[in-house]
């Protein structure tokens, strides 16, 4: 250290500090100039930017006293656009490094369990992987840039909350997206987990019916093809990716919570932080759900083959349940869940496991509430094998399924377990009654509407399920499904009963003004629509009923950018078009309008003109050339002969959003039917040449707007 002469600092020290002070007040006005004069023309954002502002900050910082009176430098009016500039520069270099994490990510866990599923050693499993830790690093690192810097961050924090957000959603959507197509293109392979279930699935399909020469058509058909295509879903490479996306909501919680001290304060209480990233938050939830959907999408598939087998094959011939019974019958079952838990619970979170358990078991409820729909069972002519197979259901879940997803504690609540199982355990003894209790029950709930859980719906489904079988059920659902048609009528059209007989009823989209879909009403005297799934009030004010007499022109179109040949236009007397597409049979409807037109005595009906419906068999149109079909047209075709495995040979016609133990499209091609849900939840291929016949079919909610394929291998 140099030695000081005590003098000389004594004496000379002052002399300096005055100078310094001199200095910095006679150059500081220059420098503000320039600094003004070289940020006035807008200089481009460099490394060197933040620079100058640290170094303004640290003259103000020693200086400050000195330059007192003087007007100084508004560091965050000078360089705010700036920390803006580089907020939206650095959330595009914070994506790219996603991907590029993304990329070099092996899907390991970071500190995974030991093989007998302890945590390791004395710490905590970390079961994401590098990815989600290299993304948030990044995060994390520009977040303390941005509070570090010399000016307030204040004015900037809501606008990096929301980029932090998009890097966020962008990484979790990548995961979704891998994930997804994993689980596409890996259905194919089949390991020896699979081997095994498969066989498990054809020895128990194949078991005869009890009895001396029962009859295999006294159950259910079981379609063969769903017993050889039994596929396991969760893998540790997908579960890896749940854990990620996961720990990428909790980091990025973590960052907004970093964020809040430095937010600015919001006198009027409308908006907060937290309202700024809001939508970050429901997308990452989003984008984890979604994923979830379609592992248990896929697993549904093998779960309502296994409930078929256990409820119906062999079919049951006596009401006495045998507990060893029940074992076999749900052998098949068990197996398969065995396999994709064993999986799920020994590489996912706790908390990321019970939110895929949570969704697995309504599926599979979901699974016994569509098999027990009994219009099947009664096709084969034996009316008490629905009390029979409701009886077993009941004994299957309460005996077997809810222990086994309770797992003595470990696994889901049994609070979780019962509510899932309410409507379905208020619903099962409605099976076992005869027609006319279920006939009083019916009335009954009409008259207290709000009943907790079974609504007369429920009670009209299973008697229509029985109108086949029994008359009485039959001419009372008839009757109640007039009685609401009139009702209907009345209340929206403003119509007597007696003045607008029903002819028909059709679902369809109304494309005016958008896509709204609409039910379709043909009465003997008008044309009437409103709104398929409204409120009353709504319904009301969007009703439309179009006279048949002002009806001049029909003519048949498409619709959409496939040109799907569904679609048709009306114009009335005032010259007004309204435009209908996505019927199901759209040139019968257009034959009924026109016979109940004539029938009003309407003669300025010009018939219908356009495109017709093609009959299989005819020579069909050119196909749609692939210039003109958009990206997401394109990519979902692709992912249907990818799902599929369909040829070039083979054309793609149309889809069609309907139903089929659960949401999706049916995809009509030159082949045949395949549907392929929304989610990827269930594919079924029904080729063209194993179709046996097409019924037209009514749902639970007895809209006329189902069809039953038919085919070699079952329904």
């Amino acid at each position: 250290m140099i030695e000081l002469d005590s003098d000389v600092y004594a004496h000379e020290a002052p002399k300096a500090f005055q100078w310094a002070r001199r200095s910095a007040r006679a150059y500081y006005p220059l420098l503000v100039d320039k600094v003004r004069e070289v940020f006035e023309a807008s200089p481009p954002l460099i490394s060197e930017t933040f620079v100058v502002c640290d170094l303004l900050a640290n003259f103000h910082s020693v200086y400050g006293s000195y330059i007192e009176g003087l007007e100084r430098l508004d560091l965050d009016d000078l360089f705010g656009q700036y920390v803006s500039l580089w907020v939206q520069q650095a959330g595009q270099r914070m994506r790219d490094w996603s991907k590029k994490a993304v990329s070099l990510d092996k899907w390991k866990p970071i500190y995974a369990r030991t093989a007998e599923g302890n945590e390791p050693g004395d710490g905590k499993a970390v079961l994401h992987s590098s990815s989600v830790v290299d993304v948030f690093a990044a995060i994390d690192q520009a977040r303390l840039f941005l509070i570090n810097l010399p000016i307030d961050p204040g004015p900037h924090i809501f606008t990096f909350a929301q980029v932090a957000g998009s890097v966020a959603e962008s990484y979790v959507a990548q995961l979704k997206a891998l994930s997804i197509d994993d689980i596409l293109q890996n259905a194919g392979e089949v390991t020896a987990d699979e081997r095994d279930l498969r066989e498990l699935f054809r020895s128990s399909g194949a078991r005869a019916p009890a009895g001396a020469g029962a009859s295999a058509s006294a159950g259910l058909p079981i379609d063969k093809a769903a017993l050889t295509n039994i596929d396991i879903t969760a893998s540790p490479t997908i579960c890896v990716r749940l854990n990620n996306m996961s720990t990428a909501r909790e980091l990025f919680a973590s960052v907004i919570d970093s964020l809040q001290e430095h937010a600015p304060e919001d006198v009027s209480g409308e908006f907060s932080l937290d309202d700024a990233v809001q939508e970050s938050f429901v997308r990452l939830r989003s984008d984890t759900n979604e994923l979830i959907e379609v592992i248990v999408g896929r697993t549904n598939i093998p779960m309502h083959t296994a409930m078929l087998l256990a409820l119906r094959n062999p079919p049951i011939k006596s009401a006495a349940i045998v507990e060893d019974d029940l074992d076999i019958r749900l052998e098949p079952l068990l197996s398969y869940l065995n396999a994709e838990l064993e999986t799920l619970s020994g590489n996912l979170y706790f908390a990321v496991c019970q939110r895929v358990l949570r969704a697995i078991w309504p599926s599979l409820i979901g699974n016994v509430e569509t098999l027990l729909l009994p219009d099947t069972l009664h096709v084969h002519g034996d009316g008490e094998l629905v009390a029979r197979t409701a009886a077993l259901s009941e004994t299957l879940i309460d005996s077997r399924m809810v222990p086994f997803f309770n797992a003595d504690g470990e696994g889901l609540p049994l609070q979780v377990l019962n509510k899932n199982l309410e409507l379905l355990r208020a619903a099962l003894p409605l099976f076992q009654l005869p027609t006319p209790a279920l006939i009083d029950l019916y009335r009954t709930l009409e008259e207290n509407p709000k009943a907790p859980l079974l609504r007369p719906i429920h009670v009209l489904a299973v008697l229509s399920s029985r109108s086949k079988v029994d008359e009485k059920a039959r001419v009372f659902v008839v009757a109640q499904d007039a009685l609401a048609s009139h009702t209907e009528l009345r209340e929206l059209y403003g119509m007597e009963a007696s003045k607008g007989r029903v002819i028909s009823r059709n679902r369809c989209y109304y494309t005016n003004n958008g896509n709204m879909s609409v039910d379709l009403t043909l009465t003997e005297g008008h044309l009437c629509w409103a709104p398929a799934l409204a409120t009353k009030k709504y319904k009301r004010k969007r009703a439309i009923a179009v006279p048949l007499m002002s009806i001049i022109n029909m003519q048949k179109t498409k619709s959409g950018v496939l040109g799907t040949d569904n679609a048709l236009k009306i114009t009335v007397t005032n010259l007004d078009v309204h435009a209908f597409a996505a019927f199901a049979k759209r040139d019968q409807v257009l034959a009924e309008i026109q016979q109940a037109a004539r029938a009003a005595g309407n003669i300025k009906l010009t018939g219908a003109s356009g495109a017709s419906t093609p009959v299989r068999g005819a020579p069909s149109e050119a196909p749609t050339s692939p210039l003109s079909k958009s990206v997401d047209d394109l990519d979902r075709e692709r992912t249907v002969r990818l799902t599929f495995h369909l040829g070039t040979d083979t054309r793609i016609l149309q889809g069609v959003p309907c139903t089929l133990w659960g949401s999706g499209v049916a995809w009509m091609t030159t082949a045949g039917v395949f549907f392929l849900g929304q989610t990827q939840s269930k594919n079924i291929s029904i080729p063209f040449d194993d179709v046996l016949s097409i019924e037209k079919k009514s749902t639970a909610l007895f809209l006329h707007n189902a069809r039953s394929y038919q085919s070699v291998l079952g329904a």
